[in-house]
C-alpha cells in the first residue's frame, strides 16, 4: 500500500499519524517548520514551566488511550483546581442572581425533558442567539459569553452555535477513563508532542522538516491528510486544486506566564475569567501553580499565572511590548484581587500569536457547509468546529478510520 502524506506536525497531525499507525496504514509527515508540535510547545525557565498555549487537556477516551500509550506522565493534580471563578464585580464560582439562576434552570429543565429541542440548532445562528433562546441574556453575558471566550477567544454574538456547540453537546465516550476534569504532562504539554513524535518515528513514521507541499509528487501517496493551519489552504489549493480554500478570520493570542515569590494575597483555583462587560484587559487567568503540581520551581518561586489576551475584542493585542502588556495585567490584578500594590513578577514568559485560533463565526460554517474537498483529500483541524485537544485526537480517530475504510 502506498503511504498517505500528512501535510502539517502540529497535534492534528501528529495525532492522525498515531491512529493511522494503530490501523496499520503507513504514512509520512512533511512540515514547512523545522520542529513538530505547532501551537503547542512549554518554555522551561528557572522558575518553573511556562506554556506557550494551551495548558491541558480534558479527560477523554481517546486522548486518555493516546497518552498511555506513548508513555506520557500526567502531572498530579491539586484539589483547589475545582474552585472556578467568573469576576463579577469580585470573583464568583456561580455568577448569577437567584433570579437568573431560576431563568438557567429553565433552560436545564429543557435539556432534560425534550433534548431534542434543546439542541436543535438553526442553520447560520449565533452561540448568542441560541443560548439566550434557551437561558435568557443574563446567562449568556455572565456565563456563556466568558465560558466560551477562554476556549475559543471569539465574539458569541458572531460565532456559529453549530460549530461551536455541537461538539460540546455531544456525549463523549469514557470508556477506561477513570478520571475528570483537565489532565497535562508532568512535564508540560511539550511533553505531550516529545513522547508522540519519539513514538512515531520508533515505529517508522517518516519525518521531513522544512518541507513544502509543492515540493512533493502526491502522486506517490495513496491519499493526502490536511493537518495545517486554516491560514495555510490558500497556498496549498494553489498547489494542488483538490485542496478547498477557505477564507477564514485569525485571532490573535498572547499569552504571558507570570512568577511570583511569597505573596500574601491569592485566589486558590482553575482560573478566572473576565466578562466583557466587567471591562478587564485580558480575557482570563490560569491559576497554574493551584492546578497541577511542579508548575513552580519551589526554592525560586511560589506561585504561577497565566494570563490569556487578546481575541476578537482585542486585534491588535501583539503590537504591544512586554512592558505594556505587564502593565496591563497589574492592573487588571489590582482589580482581580482587591488591592494595590501586587508586587512585581519574578519573571515573565510572553508568547504572541498572530493568528492562534479560526474565529469560528456564521461566516465560516457557512463556507464548511460549502466546501468540496477533492478525492483522496482529507481534512483536519480546528477550524472544522473542535478546538479543545482531546476533541481534535478523538476526531482524528474516527478520520483514520474512514481512511482505512476508503483505502481497503
Amino acid at each position: 500500500m502506498k503511504p498517505v502524506l500528512i501535510v502539517g506536525s502540529g497535534i492534528s497531525g501528529l495525532s492522525t499519524a498515531f491512529w493511522l499507525h494503530k490501523e496499520e496504514i503507513p504514512c509520512e509527515v512533511i512540515d514547512v517548520k523545522d520542529h513538530p508540535g505547532g501551537l503547542i510547545a512549554t518554555e522551561k525557565t528557572p522558575f518553573g514551566p511556562a506554556e506557550k498555549a494551551a495548558n491541558g487537556f480534558m479527560a477523554a477516551a481517546e486522548m486518555c488511550s493516546l497518552c498511555d500509550e506513548i508513555g506520557v506522565e500526567l502531572a498530579s493534580r491539586k484539589p483547589a483546581r475545582k474552585n472556578r471563578y467568573i469576576f463579577r464585580k469580585r470573583p464568583r464560582k456561580w455568577p448569577l442572581s437567584f433570579r437568573e439562576t431560576l431563568q438557567f434552570l429553565k433552560g436545564i429543565f429543557l435539556k432534560i425533558f425534550r433534548p431534542s429541542k434543546f439542541n436543535e440548532m438553526l442553520q447560520g445562528q449565533t452561540v448568542e442567539d441560541w443560548a439566550e433562546g434557551r437561558f435568557g441574556p443574563s446567562t449568556v453575558q455572565w456565563l456563556v459569553a466568558p465560558a466560551l471566550q477562554g476556549i475559543y477567544a471569539g465574539n458569541v454574538r458572531r460565532m456559529s452555535a453549530s460549530l461551536v456547540l455541537k461538539g460540546l453537546l455531544e456525549k463523549r465516550s469514557r470508556k477506561g477513563v477513570n478520571v475528570r476534569g483537565t489532565l497535562a504532562p508532568k512535564g508540560g504539554m511539550g511533553d505531550l508532542v516529545t513522547k508522540l513524535y519519539d513514538w512515531l518515528l520508533k515505529r517508522g513514521v517518516s519525518f521531513r522538516f522544512s518541507t513544502s507541499f509543492d515540493q512533493i509528487d502526491s502522486s506517490k501517496y495513496s491519499a493526502v491528510v490536511i493537518a495545517t493551519s486554516a491560514f495555510d489552504l490558500e497556498k496549498l489549493h494553489q498547489v494542488d486544486s483538490r485542496i478547498p480554500r477557505l477564507q477564514v478570520e485569525g485571532l490573535p493570542l498572547v499569552t504571558a506566564t507570570l512568577f511570583f515569590e511569597n505573596e500574601n494575597y491569592h485566589i486558590d483555583g482553575f482560573g478566572c475569567l473576565f466578562p466583557q462587560k466587567e471591562g478587564f484587559y485580558g480575557l482570563g487567568v490560569l491559576f497554574n501553580s493551584s492546578v497541577f503540581e511542579g508548575r513552580v520551581a519551589s526554592k525560586k518561586a511560589s506561585r504561577s499565572e497565566t494570563w490569556i489576551l487578546g481575541g476578537a475584542f482585542r486585534k491588535d493585542i501583539c503590537r504591544f511590548s512586554d512592558d505594556e502588556l505587564l502593565r496591563q495585567i497589574q492592573e487588571d490584578r489590582k482589580r482581580l484581587y482587591q488591592v494595590e500594590d501586587v508586587g512585581k513578577p519574578l519573571h515573565m514568559e510572553v508568547t504572541r500569536w498572530p493568528q492562534a485560533l479560526p474565529h469560528l463565526n456564521v461566516d465560516l460554517e457557512k463556507q464548511l457547509s460549502e466546501m468540496q474537498v477533492g478525492r483522496g483529500v482529507y481534512m483536519s483541524g480546528n477550524y472544522l468546529g473542535r478546538i479543545g485537544l482531546s476533541q481534535i485526537v478523538a476526531r482524528n480517530k474516527m478520520l483514520a478510520l474512514q481512511i482505512k475504510k476508503e483505502l481497503s
